[in-house]
């Protein structure tokens, strides 16, 4: 393995000092997030780090406390239970709409460009036909990149007890810490706001334009924008309360058809997917047609069959049920790349950040992840979000 100097004070001196916070950590490794990675080697007695899928000695071992197959064990746990609680992100990232950081550490902010049409299309016989159209103009926007985390610790007593006694390593806390980054980006991603609450989902009227401008969240001049936040979204008022007895599926039906309908004039073609809250999936499952003895379809099979739209249950957009004055909410998204992307830096990563008189070790799950929702000069965003308040 090849040393590497992380005392940024050193004078250029490859002194073998570790030396310096954590920043200071992170500059000498170029922002390489494996730099707060330290691993203990216990057959050579030294620790090691990993940058660019090379591993470096490190000089002291003090502030060194897991091993290989430990961290190997955090990091299984902390991947499976992050995933588990996201719904929404997955199904964007699912369909190549991201856009992956190379350094997502040292990266503060992206910046894009929009632009407007440049003509229409021509045909003719002749190569040399000259372009008719107008000049695209071009326009900047940009997203800040802020890091989601949560921590944990663990106590040296009790990882030298799970060392010796062959008692595996208890990750609940990681997994907790896992989630509620989940949580958050699933939040954030939806809603512009990580710490949105259950009641806030169904009480806020995300038409008005003052509730959502309170809850993006800014840096400087950029802002972070939920699908439900984005006040560029088409706002659609559902023909029924979804939930209501009296409530047909042919009126669920025709609320779907007029909102993918929504999309198609703003020239946004290709499949949409409307995600439903996920209190909904027990009323989509009655009968399409309930008066009827005869049908065997369910709700959710007949939206099955509108061309152009599927749909998805998705918890984070609201798991308690709207009582009366609340809002039941939906959305449509135009699965595209000018539409929306995840800017993906890595989805969950643990690292050792503190510690405190080397008895306690603070840990840290950290998260680089941001959706962008991407409106064209016009003004369209290619997102329809619908709602109802109930009676």
């Amino acid at each position: 393995m090849d040393p590497i100097l992380f005392n940024a004070d050193s004078g250029g001196k490859n002194d073998g000092s570790l030396g310096g916070g954590i920043a200071q950590k992170l500059m000498a490794a170029n922002f390489n997030v494996g730099a707060l990675r330290p691993v203990f080697d216990a057959e050579r007695n030294k620790s090691y780090i990993t940058v660019n899928g090379k591993n470096y000695d490190t000089p002291t071992v003090n502030n060194t406390t897991l091993l290989y197959d430990e961290w190997k064990a955090f990091d299984g746990a902390i991947i499976k239970a992050f995933q588990e609680d996201l719904s929404f992100v997955p199904d964007i990232m699912s369909r190549g709409l991201t856009y992956d950081l190379t350094n997502p550490l040292g990266t503060t902010m992206l910046i894009h460009q929009n632009m407007s049409g440049a003509g229409e299309a021509q045909m003719a016989m002749d190569a040399n036909v000259q372009n008719h159209g107008d000049t695209p103009e071009f326009g900047e926007g940009g997203v800040p990149i802020p890091i989601i985390s949560s921590g944990f610790n663990i106590d040296i007593r009790y990882l030298n007890n799970a060392r010796t006694s062959q008692v595996p390593l208890d990750v609940t806390n990681s997994e907790n810490a896992a989630r509620a980054n989940a949580v958050w980006l699933e939040n954030l991603t939806l809603f512009g706001k990580g710490d949105i609450t259950d009641l806030e989902k169904v009480t806020l009227d995300f038409e008005d334009t003052g509730v959502t401008a309170g809850l993006r969240y800014k840096y400087g001049q950029y802002i972070i924008d939920g699908v439900f936040s984005k006040d560029a979204a088409v706002h659609y008022d559902l023909g029924a309360d979804w939930l209501a007895t009296a409530t047909t599926g042919q009126m669920m039906v025709k609320d779907v058809i007029n909102m993918k309908q929504e999309l198609t004039e703003q020239g946004y073609g290709g499949d949409a997917v409307l995600s439903l809250p996920g209190y909904l999936q027990a009323r989509l499952s009655e009968d399409y047609k309930a008066a009827e003895a005869s049908t065997t379809m369910t709700i959710m099979q007949r939206l099955e069959q509108i061309r152009g739209v599927s749909y998805k249950f998705v918890d984070s957009i609201g798991r308690k049920i709207p009582s009366s004055g609340q809002y039941v909410n939906m959305v449509m998204i135009a699965m595209r790349s000018d539409v929306i992307r995840m800017i993906n830096g890595f989805e969950s990563m643990l690292v050792q950040w503190d510690t405190q008189g080397g008895m306690n070790t603070n840990y840290r799950i950290m998260t680089i992840m941001v959706p962008e929702l991407r409106t064209r000069q016009a003004g369209d965003c290619g997102i329809v979000k619908a709602s109802i308040a109930r009676a």
